[in-house]
């Protein structure tokens, strides 16, 4: 079982203290106090011509996370995949991974925001059709021998990408079920990929998506199922009330994707939340719980920076957070 930390999002409220250069610091210094805390990853989203800055340029985070860190897994999570050049992608990946050591993993999923879409020259109903494709060129462009390809948005001549990755089969593609949940998982589960579940969504329907993602999984009898990485909400914390601590940064959050989404801003409630509360005991124990669900392929992901929140408490949240991981480690051996 592994533990991440994300998704980041360097966003900076109005009434935020914090400058943009500030946040990105912020990022990296977290990295490396997850990284020699003992953690196993670290993942940044993306978003565009965001009002508040929301991180647009996931990529060169990524390879700053991965220079700044000697063993930790650095992800998007995810790029928007219509608004990359395919082949680009690829090399950039490609770098990533042999820069590291094989520890860049290439999140790609769909966008819904009609600002990002404008002003990436994007048609809004081409998205899934073009993730579909920069998928499959991906796959070709990973495998360091000649390929072409002719689709309806990209066509590349034959061409070999080059340098070949380090890791077999390039680095690991996560595909996000962002869109049609049904679909996407089982998208995921048919490619062989492993599978990004919404962090909003309730355990109920996060168990009924994993089943279908593992249904079109096609393994073999015997062969263990995909590193599964779960997205949480959540804060840990034992001398404060930690839904007090990210109330107003997770409220920030919700309510701005409401207004991206075209939904009625609604009121947050803790209750209304799968979120990931307690003390360092707490958080461990409800960790076991998604343990006894999904198993040792379980990458549990825990969001504790949020926008406008004081960096130094997400400093002590990420150290809180490794010794909760230490912690269930010695329980399951």
């Amino acid at each position: 079982m592994r533990f991440g930390i994300g998704m980041y999002s360097a966003q900076r409220p109005p009434d935020s203290p914090y400058t943009h250069g500030e946040l990105y610091a912020d990022m990296l210094r977290q990295a490396r106090i997850a990284d020699e805390a003992g953690l196993d990853s670290f993942w940044i989203a993306e978003h565009h011509f965001a009002d508040d800055g929301y991180a647009a340029a996931v990529i060169p985070v990524c390879a700053a996370v991965l220079g700044a860190t000697t063993r930790l897994t650095a992800g998007t999570a995810i790029a928007i995949a219509s608004f990359y050049n395919p082949i680009r992608l690829a090399e950039d990946a490609i770098a990533l991974d042999l820069l590291s050591g094989g520890r860049f993993v290439l999140g790609i999923g769909t966008a819904y925001r009609p600002q990002e879409f404008a002003g990436m020259g994007i048609e809004p109903s081409t998205d899934e059709a073009r993730l579909e494709e920069v998928h499959e060129i991906l796959e070709k462009a990973f495998t360091g021998r000649p390929f072409s390809h002719r689709g309806r948005f990209y066509e590349v001549p034959e061409l070999t990408v080059t340098p070949a990755p380090l890791t077999e089969g390039g680095p690991p593609i996560m595909l996000a079920g962002d869109g049609v949940a049904d679909r996407d998982a089982a998208r995921a589960g048919e490619r062989g990929k492993r599978y990004q579940v919404d962090p909003s969504l309730p355990l109920d329907e996060v168990e009924r998506l994993v089943g279908i993602y593992d249904a079109a999984f096609n393994r073999k009898p015997g062969e263990p199922g995909l590193e599964l990485p779960l997205f949480n909400y959540g804060y840990v914390s034992d001398d404060s009330d930690p839904w007090a601590e990210i109330r107003d940064g997770f409220t920030y959050l919700r309510q701005t994707y409401d207004r991206w989404a075209g939904r009625a801003v609604r009121d947050v409630r803790r209750e209304d939340h799968r979120l990931i509360l307690g003390t360092r005991d707490e958080v461990a124990n409800q960790v076991l719980d998604y343990h006894r669900m999904f198993g040792d392929r379980l990458h549990f992901i825990l969001r504790l920076n949020y926008p406008g929140q004081d960096p130094k408490r997400s400093d002590r949240a990420i150290e809180a957070w490794a010794e909760v991981a230490q912690s269930v480690r010695r329980k399951l051996a």
